[in-house]
């Protein structure tokens, strides 16, 4: 099996543990990148709930225990992945909990593969791994004063299109503004789509560019 690479988040609840997170880390993985990432506290159960999707029962409830100030993402390369039946690296699993009996809570979260890991990342930093890992890493710890990626707006329409290509079959008319994708929650979620509650405007949503909300059409293909 090749390489993997993977991420673990530490929540500000318990950041004045990180040298000895990393120290546990790095007993298994190589870790790569390491960012420190603060978000606004009015988008913060929102950044929440556009993270973690549908597995997030309560952003509110996440919110008061992983705590509101920064937080640190840590990049790591696993070199033997140990993958299961799932898809899930059983290596980034078993340290998961290890990490988080550690710590004595859920004060962690980390990616199950690398497709996940990827994800996370574009939410995140608003990069791929790609671009991601053929940056110089970085000789300071820098804080990033950022939101998931979109949030509260996107800054312009090309952004929103390079988003749109990690929808699977997604296609944007943009003419009629009608975007047809194999997923629409996953595509709301990227685009950080809000519902238009108007019972006359099936399939509308409103997505925030510059500041002003556009009207979209989003229906499955």
């Amino acid at each position: 099996m090749s390489e993997e690479y993977n991420i673990f988040l530490l929540w500000h609840k318990v950041r004045d543990r990180a040298d000895e997170v990393q120290n546990l880390v790095s007993q298994k993985f190589e870790i790569v990148r390491t960012y420190e990432i603060e978000w606004s506290k009015k988008c913060f159960a929102h950044n929440l709930s556009r993270f973690y999707g549908k597995r997030l029962p309560s952003a509110k409830n996440k919110q008061k225990m992983c705590g509101q100030g920064s937080f640190l993402v840590y990049l790591v390369r696993d070199e033997t992945p140990k993958m299961i039946e799932s898809g899930v690296n059983q290596n980034m699993t078993d340290m998961k909990y290890k990490l988080r009996h550690v710590l004595g809570g859920n004060y962690i979260h980390a990616s199950d593969n690398q497709k996940e890991a990827e994800e996370n990342l574009y939410f995140l930093l608003g990069k791929s791994l790609r671009r991601i890992l053929a940056e110089p890493q970085p000789k300071k710890l820098k804080l990033l004063k950022q939101d998931v990626i979109g949030t509260p707006t996107w800054l312009d329409e090309d952004r929103v299109r390079k988003a749109l290509k990690r929808v699977p079959a997604a296609v944007w008319d943009r003419e009629n503004n009608v975007i047809t994708c194999a997923d629409v929650p996953f595509a709301c979620r990227i685009l950080n789509a809000r519902k238009v509650i108007w019972p006359w405007c099936r399939d509308k949503y409103k997505i925030s560019i510059r500041g002003r909300d556009k009207i979209f059409t989003l229906k499955s293909a």
